[in-house]
């Protein structure tokens, strides 16, 4: 039931960062609002490897980050609007099919975040997926929405309508 409950919302959330990755402006790809942002690229790109992630979670009981796993797990660069929307879809796809499945015993299971070792993050993987998948996908979906805004790229509706739509 929580796997279910949790695929939900992130089914919600996910449609919604959809919308907003196809107006990605990728022509303007270096863009940053400041000297200290991401590029436009790279939080796209960042977006759209965030499934992937919960994917991970799911199917491993820890994450080491070592200099070796960081270069092994660094994703092809979508370089176009689809390809944003195409990387991030079928992870999110993958992940929302694996958590209708999952028992409360999987959504429970502790799982652990590592640097080289050393525990940083444990506690049961429904947390970690609410925190570091839902909520930071929140998060830098929010920062990208203000990119379209500062790019005169339509902001579309995510919970409301916006100066751009109604």
């Amino acid at each position: 039931m929580i796997g279910k409950t949790l695929a939900t919302e992130m089914k919600f959330e996910f449609d919604k960062t959809v919308k907003a990755l196809e107006r990605a402006p990728m022509e303007k790809s270096d863009f940053k609002p400041h000297e200290k942002s991401f590029s436009l690229k790279d939080l796209t790109n960042h977006l759209a490897n965030l499934p992937g992630w919960g994917v991970m979670t799911m199917n491993t009981d820890f994450f080491d980050m070592t200099p070796e796993s960081s270069a092994a797990s660094t994703p092809k660069t979508a370089e176009t609007a689809g390809e944003l929307v195409e990387k991030f879809s079928s992870k999110a796809d993958e992940l929302v099919k694996i958590l209708e499945s999952a028992t409360d015993e999987e959504m429970m299971k502790v799982w652990e975040f590592r640097v080289s070792g050393k525990v940083i993050i444990s506690m049961p993987r429904v947390d970690i997926l609410k925190l570091t998948i839902l909520n930071h996908l929140l998060h830098h979906r929010g920062q990208y929405t203000v990119y379209l805004r500062m790019l005169d790229v339509p902001v579309p509706n995510l919970y409301g309508p916006t100066a751009d739509e109604n």
